[in-house]
């Protein structure tokens, strides 16, 4: 099992480096979103009081990513979105939804990105939210999910899923 305190070791090293590269424009918020294959990742600065966008440092991106994967948690999942607020005194404020459908600024997911997802972060039936449901039980044309993966996923929910050949 991941340790917490590793969680905060990492917030506080994002903090750091948050802080020293973009100290003349604090506060800064950075926000990382992830499902399966696709992530974006964004920084707000600060300019003449409001924010504007801003580059996000290969560094700072990659320590986020492993962020998630040391909070993962088997049955609930990897969050979908996770923000930290860099405030002009270092300190951090952080926001995790492991839930929320996510507004993608750049692509949009895949089918195949949701399997992705649950085959490398498990969820349990009661963490997988509504909109996430309905994409696996009326998957996309394109999306043709193996039927071990099926198989594995109605054990898991304790119902069948929609066949994608249905109706066709």
């Amino acid at each position: 099992m991941n340790s917490p305190i590793r969680d905060i070791e990492i917030i506080q090293e994002i903090s750091a480096r948050v802080f020293t590269e973009n100290r003349a424009h604090l506060p800064v918020i950075v926000t990382v979103c992830k499902l399966g294959s696709l992530s974006n990742g964004r920084m707000q600065i600060t300019s003449s009081g409001e924010y504007v966008p801003a580059q996000i440092s290969t560094s700072i991106y990659d320590l986020m990513l492993e962020l998630r994967e040391v909070m993962a948690r088997p049955g609930s999942g990897a969050w979908l979105t996770a923000e930290i607020q860099v405030t002009d005194d270092g300190r951090a404020a952080t926001r995790f939804d492991y839930n929320s459908e996510i507004e993608w600024t750049l692509g949009q997911p895949e089918g195949r990105d949701y399997q992705l997802e649950l085959e490398k972060y498990p969820r349990d039936a009661e963490h997988i939210p509504q909109w996430w449901q309905d994409i696996l039980d009326n998957p996309p044309a394109e999306w043709q999910p193996s039927p071990e993966w099926i198989a594995e996923m109605e054990s898991r929910l304790g119902y069948k899923l929609s066949d994608p050949d249905e109706g066709k």
